[in-house]
């Protein structure tokens, strides 16, 4: 079963307005207190208090529908977006986040990325991003069977089976 990160939401989490093509957008993610890890995408700007632990966070443009599909496959939407939003906004992705649930998710992601080959492993630690044409460094960490267990139901929400 393959699986992707939810795209972004059509209307603001606060105003309940549709975004509208060129506005920018926050995307947050993070895990409620009942571990549920969750996506709220608000209006830039808008005033959003959240429950819990911030995973990640990251800005991006609202495109219209059709817009060019080369810059469509780079917006930040989905596992890939998550992923690249840990090294392409330093100071906003990674504030406040607990540094074993970033590594694990990143870790995670990379996996999941290597198999879609949007990434390629160079050495342990080291994935290369072929259309970037770059190199990150993730974190190598050990997972075991009850880490995946605890990580399965929060995840649900945050991927869902693709249709084949």
């Amino acid at each position: 079963m393959e699986l992707e990160i939810q795209p972004a939401g059509r209307t603001c989490a606060v105003s309940g307005e549709p975004f509208q093509p060129g506005m920018t957008m926050v995307s947050i993610l993070h895990r409620a207190k009942d571990g549920q890890l969750v996506r709220t995408d608000v209006a830039d700007g808008a005033d959003f208090a959240f429950e819990g632990r911030l995973v990640c966070r990251w800005k991006h443009r609202v495109r219209a529908k059709g817009e060019d599909a080369a810059n469509r496959k780079r917006q930040l939407e989905g596992a890939e977006g998550v992923f690249l939003a840990f090294f392409d906004d330093p100071e906003g992705a990674n504030d406040g986040i607990a540094e074993e649930e970033r590594d694990l998710l990143r870790h995670l992601l990379a996996l999941l990325l290597e198999r879609k080959r949007i990434l390629r492993r160079v050495s342990t630690e080291r994935y290369w991003h072929v259309r970037q044409k770059r190199e990150l460094y993730v974190k190598s960490v050990n997972i075991d069977p009850l880490k995946l267990l605890l990580l399965q139901e929060p995840l649900a929400l945050l991927v869902e089976p693709v249709a084949v």
